[in-house]
């Protein structure tokens, strides 16, 4: 008995140590695996596991007013998993042609087409089958999960969405201020690519989350471990109508003289608020779309714009505005070079003073002027322009832009004819938004502000960092009575000098016109500018406009084509603003002859819904078989009368407001000027006759 038991445990002893020896290489290999190489296979586990990335949502950018500018906006692709678990032949055939029909209705295809792509589908047994790449909102995704099939869930009905987040512009991504607001890259995770939206991404983007998909019941569900941080939203300065008004402004002056580029910025006096800042370029189909930034990124010789600047330094160096100036013929030798005024053709402008050289922008007698004072010292006349921050680059929330350069006489740009050269315009580079600065800070009593973009941080609907703090540049651009004077002679370039198409019968404007030579494709072309503010009296915005080489055959006015957009957005904006209010005639009305309130002509469907909004009476004489409707007050009511309106001819606009006017013509292919504001008092093409395609109307609105 005891022989066989020594014999049992014999051999459990010999089992045993062979277990521990084979234990022994698999312990080791654990321990090398847990501990030498623990780390690579713990990041390859987390590079395989289900932890997925949840992208947080884009920040918006605001309007001043808190309209949309730029918003994030989920669009879906949607594909169909034909080997779906519960998608037998049967259930397939039978929903087949109600589906097809359906998806036939939602993208715009026929029927029999889509019955054949869903049946390829079908055939190759994709799990990921491209129904249509048409992009479909999230309304319309919902709507698709309600078809025939799809209904019936995921694992039955095969409905796979794609996800994509795109960037939506309420406003239209070619125009109205596109590219200040900026656009994304491509890939998602690069972010801003220009604009506000690369200068603030880093706010705009958030902070992603993260999520573990896990099984719940039969079906896969994200399991939040991490919640985002969604991005922050961006106000900023701008202001929509008159983005608007810029935009429309521009772009009909640009396509009348066939212009290569233009920008326009609209800037607030008191606070160096941007409201709008408009940048359009030529397609070659003709055209206009959002271009460069040019008003903060382009180098450019600001031409006689920048005569103000020298009449400042002028003026404040003894020089009084009655000075007499010899322009002889118009042309003055001057180091073996010419420098012409425009009339130099016609005899020039013999002894003028200083004043109205600057209202005819004499280049002869602002050059005279300053060789003749700062001949000997040209450093003074420099270091006069440099302290009034001329050559101080500024502090926007964009990235890109470019600085002013006024070289001095110790750098080797210098020579004896940049002195004269630079204080009509040349020899020097400024970008437009800089030149708004200086002359906004003319506007301002001589108080030079930073121009800012953005009025504050938002989270959650509440503000969190406050942008609206002014900073100032340069507190006295010049003397009281020195600015006074400039004042009124930019006022007078406008009434009695070269901007008179600037004039206005609503209020006054001060600004100068800058006419510069420039080499484009290798032919000589005019850089056309206007730079001034509005109401002159009261300044409350100041404006830029900027015209680079038009094409048409016109007359290279700066103030008929540059002007013509400024006082185009001065009156626009105006019109529609709180400046009216301090305009108002103050003689009493006569209460006996009270006629109900006047209506323009137009449309008779937006009449009538904003007559019954405001509660005024009115009645259609005879039946209304026309969208288009004629209006009259009288004490009875508004009376509304019936205007036919006919495709092919020139309808008549009288009495009509800009917009109804507007899209009347140009629907039957007509372009458009507009003159002035209010309601259509004349029209340059008779109504009745044939319209021709492309065939340019004025309309004055008074």
């Amino acid at each position: 008995m005891g022989s066989v038991k020594t014999d049992i445990l014999k051999r459990f002893s010999i089992v045993y140590v062979i277990m521990v020896l084979l234990l022994i290489p698999v312990v080791m290999k654990i321990y090398y695996t847990m501990v030498v190489e623990g780390d690579q296979w713990r990041r390859l586990g987390a590079s395989q596991s289900d932890i997925k990335q949840v992208d947080p949502h884009r920040g918006n950018i605001l309007a001043c007013d808190g309209k949309l500018l730029a918003t994030s906006i989920p669009s879906y692709v949607l594909h169909m998993d034909f080997k779906a678990a519960g998608l037998t032949p049967a259930l397939f055939d039978s929903c087949l042609p109600m589906l097809a029909d359906s998806l036939a209705d939602f993208y715009g295809v026929p029927a029999s087409e889509m019955k054949a792509h869903l049946r390829k589908g079908y055939r190759s047994g994709s799990r990921y089958y491209l129904l249509n790449p048409k992009k479909a909102s999230y309304v319309d995704y919902k709507r698709v999960k309600n078809f025939p099939l799809f209904n019936m869930g995921k694992n039955v009905g095969g409905l796979v969405a794609h996800e994509q987040v795109g960037r939506k512009f309420p406003f239209g991504s070619t125009s109205m201020c596109a590219r200040t607001i900026g656009g994304l890259y491509a890939e998602k995770d690069k972010g801003g690519k220009s604009g506000l939206e690369h200068y603030y991404d880093s706010l705009l983007k958030g902070v992603p989350g993260t999520a573990q998909e896990v099984y719940v019941g039969s079906k896969r569900r994200p399991l939040i471990i991490e919640n985002p941080i969604e991005g922050k939203d961006v106000m900023t300065t701008f202001d929509v109508n008159i983005m608007d008004v810029a935009d429309d402004a521009l772009r009909h002056t640009l396509e009348r003289v066939q212009a290569v580029k233009g920008c326009a910025v609209v800037m607030e006096v008191k606070t160096g608020q941007i409201k709008a800042m408009c940048n359009l370029k030529r397609t070659a189909d003709g055209s206009y779309v959002e271009g460069e930034n040019y008003a903060v990124a382009s180098q450019t010789e600001p031409g006689s714009t920048f005569k103000i600047a020298s009449a400042i330094v002028a003026l404040e160096n003894g020089i009084d505005t009655s000075r007499i100036v010899d322009t002889g013929n118009g042309v003055w030798e001057y180091y073996g070079h010419k420098m012409k005024d425009w009339n130099a053709n016609k005899g020039g402008f013999g002894k003028i003073s200083l004043n109205r050289g600057i209202q005819v922008s004499s280049n002869i007698v602002i050059a005279k002027i300053i060789e003749e004072k700062f001949g000997k010292e040209p450093m003074k006349y420099i270091q006069a322009l440099y302290k009034m921050g001329l050559n101080t680059p500024l502090n926007l929330e964009l990235n890109g832009i470019a600085k002013p350069d006024i070289h001095d006489p110790n750098s080797k740009d210098w020579s004896k004819l940049s002195l004269p050269w630079i204080s009509h315009g040349y020899e020097l580079k400024m970008p437009p938004i800089n030149l708004l600065t200086f002359y906004n800070g003319l506007a301002n009593n001589g108080k030079m502000i930073q121009p800012s973009l953005v009025k504050g941080i938002y989270y959650n609907g509440k503000k969190i960092e406050d942008k609206e703090h002014v900073v100032v540049i340069n507190d006295k651009l010049a003397s009281q009575q020195t600015l006074d004077k400039v004042r009124q002679m930019m006022i007078d370039v406008v009434e009695k000098g070269t901007a008179k198409n600037v004039h206005s019968d609503y209020f006054k404007i001060a600004g100068k016109t800058g006419t510069a030579v420039q080499k484009y494709d290798g032919t000589r072309r005019h850089q056309l500018t206007f730079c001034g503010y509005f109401p002159a009296d009261d300044p409350k915005y100041s404006a830029i406009v900027v015209v680079w080489y038009p094409m048409a055959p016109v007359y290279p006015s700066a103030g008929g084509i540059s002007g013509e957009v400024f006082k185009n957005i001065a009156e626009r904006v105006y019109a529609q603003s709180e400046l009216t209010r301090t305009y108002i005639s103050d003689v009493p009305v006569d209460t006996s002859k009270v006629f109900f309130p006047a209506s323009k002509d137009g449309n008779y469907g937006d009449l009538t819904r904003s007559l019954d909004k405001l509660g005024v009476k009115y009645r259609s004489e005879g039946k209304i078989t026309s969208q288009w409707c004629r209006s009259y007050s009288s004490k009875k009511g508004i009376k509304i009368t019936n205007q036919n309106v006919y495709d092919h001819f020139v309808p008549n606009v009288t009495g009509m407001g800009a917009k109804d006017a507007v899209f009347l013509m140009e629907n039957r292919g007509l372009k458009v000027k507009l003159n002035g504001v209010g309601t259509v008092v004349e029209q340059s093409i008779p109504p009745g006759g044939a319209a021709i395609k492309g065939q340019l109307v004025e309309l004055n609105l008074k």
